[in-house]
């Protein structure tokens, strides 16, 4: 991470130390679609990178962090159909054109499917952050 220099010229950038991660299991990319649903509505999700405790999204509905939502997901490589997850928005970033990007944290999700998401998940591989591209 950088920040730019005040007192130097336009462009010069200082390292800043990277904020912390706080994730207790590793984030993995997927390519999966899901349903979101609320108390306000229901809407087409894209799951982008998913994990034992939560996912990110891409999504239609703009929902503040700490809105209740379900999840009904649709893993590609999985035969037994959709599972539902209960979770809860934990932050919203701008995406492309009209859809949001939502990172959730998941609340409640039965014995059978936490076993049937971590097998999905120990298929996958680790998603990794930019340094790695480049040897850090």
């Amino acid at each position: 991470m950088f920040e730019l220099y005040n007192d130097l010229p336009m462009g010069v950038l200082k390292p800043v130390a990277e904020r912390p991660e706080y994730r207790r299991s590793s984030r993995k990319q997927v390519d999966d679609r899901a349903w979101l649903r609320t108390a306000g509505g229901a809407a087409r999700a894209l799951l982008l990178d998913l994990s034992a405790e939560g996912a990110l999204l891409e999504t239609d509905l703009s929902l503040e962090p700490g809105t209740p939502v379900h999840l009904r997901c649709f893993l590609r490589d999985d035969d037994l159909g959709p599972f539902g997850i209960w979770a809860r928005v934990a932050r919203r970033d701008p995406a492309d054109g009209d859809h949001v990007r939502l990172g959730v944290r998941f609340n409640y999700l039965r014995g059978p499917d936490r076993r049937r998401l971590q097998r999905y998940l120990d298929q996958r591989q680790v998603k990794r952050g930019w340094h790695s591209q480049f040897g850090f």
